[in-house]
Protein backbone atom coordinates (compact mmCIF):
# COMPACT_ATOMS: atom_id res chain seq x y z
CA UNK A 1 0.00 0.00 0.00
CA UNK A 2 2.79 2.44 0.88
CA UNK A 3 4.38 1.76 -2.52
CA UNK A 4 1.22 2.94 -4.27
CA UNK A 5 0.95 6.06 -2.12
CA UNK A 6 4.64 6.87 -2.60
CA UNK A 7 4.38 6.42 -6.36
CA UNK A 8 1.32 8.69 -6.55
CA UNK A 9 3.02 11.40 -4.48
CA UNK A 10 6.18 11.27 -6.58
CA UNK A 11 4.20 11.31 -9.83
CA UNK A 12 2.29 14.38 -8.63
CA UNK A 13 5.67 15.89 -7.76
CA UNK A 14 6.51 15.96 -11.46
CA UNK A 15 4.22 19.00 -11.90
CA UNK A 16 6.19 21.38 -9.67
CA UNK A 17 9.41 19.77 -10.90
CA UNK A 18 8.70 21.06 -14.43
CA UNK A 19 8.66 24.67 -13.21
CA UNK A 20 11.72 24.16 -11.00
CA UNK A 21 13.59 22.58 -13.91
CA UNK A 22 12.68 25.44 -16.26
CA UNK A 23 14.26 27.94 -13.90
CA UNK A 24 17.21 25.76 -12.88
CA UNK A 25 19.07 26.94 -15.98
CA UNK A 26 19.27 30.33 -14.26
CA UNK A 27 21.76 28.77 -11.83
CA UNK A 28 24.40 29.37 -14.48
CA UNK A 29 23.68 33.10 -15.02
CA UNK A 30 26.42 34.32 -12.68
CA UNK A 31 29.79 34.68 -14.41
CA UNK A 32 31.95 31.69 -13.55
CA UNK A 33 29.11 29.57 -12.21
CA UNK A 34 29.17 27.27 -15.23
CA UNK A 35 32.50 25.86 -14.05
CA UNK A 36 31.46 25.39 -10.41
CA UNK A 37 31.17 21.71 -9.48
CA UNK A 38 28.68 22.48 -6.71
CA UNK A 39 26.37 24.37 -9.06
CA UNK A 40 26.54 21.57 -11.61
CA UNK A 41 25.79 19.04 -8.88
CA UNK A 42 22.74 21.05 -7.84
CA UNK A 43 21.54 21.23 -11.45
CA UNK A 44 21.99 17.50 -12.06
CA UNK A 45 20.25 16.60 -8.81
CA UNK A 46 17.24 18.64 -9.97
CA UNK A 47 17.39 17.19 -13.49
CA UNK A 48 17.56 13.58 -12.23
CA UNK A 49 14.15 13.63 -10.52
CA UNK A 50 11.98 12.35 -13.42
CA UNK A 51 14.46 9.57 -14.20
CA UNK A 52 14.37 8.46 -10.57
CA UNK A 53 10.56 8.64 -10.55
CA UNK A 54 10.33 6.41 -13.63
CA UNK A 55 12.86 3.88 -12.33
CA UNK A 56 11.23 3.88 -8.89
CA UNK A 57 7.75 3.48 -10.35
CA UNK A 58 8.57 0.58 -12.64
CA UNK A 59 10.95 -1.03 -10.17
CA UNK A 60 8.58 -0.93 -7.23
CA UNK A 61 5.70 -2.34 -9.24
CA UNK A 62 7.83 -5.26 -10.39
CA UNK A 63 7.76 -4.78 -14.13
CA UNK A 64 11.03 -6.68 -14.26
CA UNK A 65 11.83 -9.68 -12.15
CA UNK A 66 13.92 -9.32 -9.04
CA UNK A 67 15.34 -12.44 -7.48
CA UNK A 68 14.50 -11.27 -3.98
CA UNK A 69 11.36 -10.64 -1.99
CA UNK A 70 8.94 -7.75 -2.36
CA UNK A 71 10.84 -5.89 0.35
CA UNK A 72 13.44 -4.68 -2.12
CA UNK A 73 10.76 -3.53 -4.54
CA UNK A 74 9.19 -1.48 -1.76
CA UNK A 75 12.48 0.33 -1.24
CA UNK A 76 12.65 1.20 -4.92
CA UNK A 77 9.45 3.22 -4.52
CA UNK A 78 11.42 5.75 -2.46
CA UNK A 79 14.24 6.12 -4.99
CA UNK A 80 13.01 9.60 -6.10
CA UNK A 81 13.86 10.92 -2.62
CA UNK A 82 17.51 10.93 -3.68
CA UNK A 83 16.92 13.99 -5.84
CA UNK A 84 15.58 16.40 -3.16
CA UNK A 85 18.06 15.03 -0.61
CA UNK A 86 21.01 15.66 -2.92
CA UNK A 87 19.64 19.07 -3.95
CA UNK A 88 19.36 20.04 -0.28
CA UNK A 89 22.91 18.80 0.30
CA UNK A 90 24.26 20.91 -2.57
CA UNK A 91 22.29 23.97 -1.43
CA UNK A 92 23.68 23.72 2.12
CA UNK A 93 27.18 23.07 0.79
CA UNK A 94 27.01 26.13 -1.47
CA UNK A 95 25.74 28.18 1.47
CA UNK A 96 28.44 26.96 3.87
CA UNK A 97 31.52 26.97 1.63
CA UNK A 98 30.66 29.68 -0.88
CA UNK A 99 28.53 32.06 1.16
CA UNK A 100 25.56 31.42 -1.12
CA UNK A 101 27.45 32.44 -4.27
CA UNK A 102 26.91 30.02 -7.15
CA UNK A 103 30.15 31.07 -8.85
CA UNK A 104 32.33 29.50 -6.15
CA UNK A 105 35.25 27.22 -7.01
CA UNK A 106 35.86 25.21 -3.85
Amino acid sequence: MYRIVANIIFLIGLLPWAFIFMFSFMLFDAPGSESSALTRGLFYSIAAYPVLVIVGFFGSNGFWLLNEEHRRRGRLAFLPLLSPISATFFLFTIEMFCGGQLACHS
